[in-house]
């Protein structure tokens, strides 16, 4: 199963957009998406909130940033 990461934040549309455009883009490929808030911890906030949405590989392997990268999640599943 594939194991994501998205960094955003609470009432963010483009971390929204992101997250349905995942399922989108997945189709019926299984996946877990954890979603976190950039904002609950420091490190996550320097690493990321400049830049949310983010989407991560478990591993924290970096997939996209601002907008899905449709293609590189892909060739991940």
């Amino acid at each position: 199963m594939l194991e994501l990461v998205l960094y955003g934040r609470p009432a963010c549309h483009l971390c929204d957009e992101m997250a349905d455009e995942i399922g989108e883009t997945l189709g019926k490929t299984p996946y877990r998406l954890s979603i976190r808030d950039v904002d609950s911890r420091p490190d996550w906030r320097n690493r990321y909130g400049p830049r949310v949405p983010v989407l991560t590989l478990a591993d924290g392997t970096e997939l996209s940033e601002f907008h899905l990268d449709r293609a590189r999640l892909l060739a991940h599943r």
